[in-house]
């Protein structure tokens, strides 16, 4: 399940089956679910996609796109790649 829809259903339970939730997922999960439970139903946070892959400068591209496939197995459907380079300690 997506974490925005986890949230509004979640949202929509008692504290008891909430707590009883949480007591069965990962502590991360946990903490994700609980941060994005406070943002405003109004706010585009309450929508957004907090889930993302990162790769360190040893990786090789293909390296990472398959930890990128991977992923997208699990999650929402990636559409943007953000590719950021560091020259001399700066972002390129």
């Amino acid at each position: 399940m997506q974490m925005d829809e986890a949230v509004d259903l979640l949202d929509a339970c008692d504290i008891q089956k909430r707590q009883a939730v949480y007591t069965i997922l990962p502590p991360e999960k946990v903490t994700e679910l609980k941060e994005l439970s406070t943002l405003s139903i109004y706010s585009v946070g309450s929508i957004m996609n907090t889930d993302f892959v990162t790769a360190r400068p040893t990786e090789t591209a293909g390296m990472v796109l398959k930890r990128v496939i991977i992923e997208c197995e699990k999650s929402e459907m990636y559409r943007y790649a953000y590719v950021l380079i560091m020259t001399n300690g700066f972002l390129v």
